[in-house]
């Protein structure tokens, strides 16, 4: 791993180090070296016998060396402008302000701590200081890498961030926290109880405009919220292109500027496991900077979420109303691992502006609230559908919508709908309303109990039988005088016959099975029973 020299003065700043010349801003270090008289710095090793690992890192990082003051004076001229000297006194006798115009001097980056000690002192603090940040980075991203929650990494930084840290998702639901905080956070202990930001706290995060001025992984210091006397640490994580989350250091306070930045330099590389650990857990889920993804999400799980949480995140989304007209859309597409879901999902936020895009298992959730006065069960429109072909042309899909529901928190009941539109949508259609399918969706749920053939009254299933042994026509016959309400002339039209012979089946029908067409009862079955069959004849 690589430290800052702001880093590396952070953890010694009870030596009170002191810069007394720099040259390189953005130097990083990889290491620390002692250094003496004699010694070969990296530039002077022949390139050949050089380890090629080692001459990339140098384009970018060096070591830290450490001095004492004489020798670093007597040995002045093998120094570099690429070269930063941490230097102690070592019981030399020298005097720093007798000597501090000669330091002043010298080409490379220079830093003075107070303290009589020998220099191997300071080398082997240094030594256990880069040990320590280097098992604990490697244990963060191993921890990473195995799929453990962020709280533990919260838990293994504890020590080292010292100040009490919560991390959020992009709905500020608090996923991970520093446990068994002692002292005064009210905030802090005020927010994990709640479990979420509630709207109070977000009004004034949004007044002091900390969402403008985050940058991903670049910690942003500002006012705390409800207590403008103290500093909190904010940090946004994304991906790139998604946002997965925030982060907050509560009531960080240094008089040092090196302190200060040496602690921001040591949350970026707490920031880079995180980014991770998000990255793994919600990219697949997030497409945009768009807190309402999230907050959709959550309604997906039922039993989640508390109407109250509920209704104070929704404050924090504009344009969002936990009543109104809603439709959700969903679209499957047939390769989903080769289609470009983020990238696509950006364009339909772009080109459908009166739609609220997200992510699920997979495919693209449509969510779109519907005028109050709208006309009922308006779903989809045919420009809609246009504009979908258009945007998503080159793949393959197809897309259910549910009916329209008036709660968001039915918002899984309108997703269980629109998938079952697509379970049983008709061949070679891409777009399918379960008000269409609604019927096959029932007899799927109650196939669960019992065949759902049993439901079928027996005159129904003698009628089959006896179209089928004699080559008749009765029950199309039938179910077609019942879809024209039993008008013969219609439904003689409709099957190019005779309105006698219409009349004469529906007698014979009723005298042979013991039925009457003017039964509501016995209209529903025969109508249910052949919805059956149609059911049976899906290929499921």
């Amino acid at each position: 791993m690589e430290l800052t020299l702001d880093t590396c003065l952070y953890f010694i700043s009870d030596l009170n180090p002191k810069i007394i010349r720099k040259t390189k801003s953005d130097r990083t270090f990889v290491g620390v070296k002692q250094f003496f008289t004699g010694m070969e710095r990296d530039d002077q090793i022949p390139a050949d016998l050089r380890d090629e690992k080692v001459k990339k890192k140098q384009v970018k990082a060096a070591y830290l060396y450490i001095a004492g003051w004489k020798e670093l004076w007597d040995n002045w001229e093998t120094l570099t402008s690429e070269m930063t000297v941490l230097a102690v006194r070592d019981q030399s006798g020298q005097d720093v302000d007798l000597w501090g115009s000669k330091f002043g001097s010298l080409p490379c980056t220079l830093v003075l701590v107070e303290g009589d000690f020998p220099v191997p002192y300071l080398v082997n603090r240094m030594v256990d200081i880069f040990s320590y940040l280097s098992n604990w980075d490697k244990t963060m991203h191993v921890s990473a890498l195995e799929g453990r929650p962020i709280q533990e990494l919260i838990d293994l930084s504890a020590s080292l961030l010292r100040f009490p840290v919560m991390i959020y998702n992009p709905a500020f639901d608090v996923i991970a926290a520093t446990k068994n905080v002692i002292g005064e956070y009210g905030y802090f202990k005020h927010t994990l109880e709640k479990g979420y930001t509630d709207s109070s706290v977000m009004s004034m995060i949004q007044k002091n405009h900390i969402f403008e001025q985050l940058e991903n992984d670049e910690p942003l210091i500002a006012p705390a919220a409800g207590d403008e006397s103290r500093t909190n640490v904010y940090l946004s994580f994304s991906d790139g292109q998604a946002l997965l989350g925030y982060a907050c250091v509560f009531y960080v306070c240094y008089d040092q500027r090196y302190q200060q930045q040496g602690y921001l330099d040591l949350l970026r590389l707490f920031a880079e496991s995180v980014t991770f650990c998000l990255k793994r857990d919600y990219e697949q889920s997030h497409y945009g900077r768009m807190m309402y993804e999230t907050f959709l999400l959550n309604l997906m799980n039922p039993g989640a979420v508390s109407e109250e949480r509920l209704k104070e995140q929704a404050q924090n989304i504009e344009n969002l109303e936990m009543t109104g007209r809603f439709v959700l859309g969903v679209i499957a597409f047939d390769d989903a691992e080769n289609v470009p879901l983020q990238f696509l999902m950006r364009q339909l936020d772009r080109e459908m502006w009166d739609v609220k895009p997200f992510l699920y298992e997979n495919q693209a959730c449509l969510f779109k609230t519907l005028h109050p006065q709208g006309e009922p069960d308006e779903f989809i429109h045919s420009w809609e559908m246009k504009n979908i072909d258009k945007l998503l042309g080159d793949y393959s899909f197809s897309m259910g919508v549910s009916n329209v529901f008036f709660r968001l928190q039915d918002l899984r009941f309108a997703y269980l709908q629109a998938k079952a539109a697509i379970r049983f949508k008709k061949s070679q259609t891409r777009y399918t309303l379960y008000g269409d399918i609604y019927y096959e969706h029932l007899f799927s749920v109650f196939e669960r109990e019992m065949p759902v053939s049993r439901i079928q009254p027996e005159f129904y299933l003698k009628m089959k039988a006896y179209d089928r042994e004699h080559r008749t026509d009765y029950v199309r016959i039938i179910l077609t005088y019942l879809e024209c309400d039993c008008n013969a002339t219609h439904a003689a039209e409709q099957l190019f016959l005779h309105r006698n012979t219409v009349r004469n089946a529906v007698r014979f029908a009723e005298e042979r099975w013991g039925i009457r067409m003017a039964d509501t009862e016995i209209k529903k079955k025969i109508v249910i029973s052949d919805l059956i069959d149609g059911y049976l004849s899906i290929d499921r």
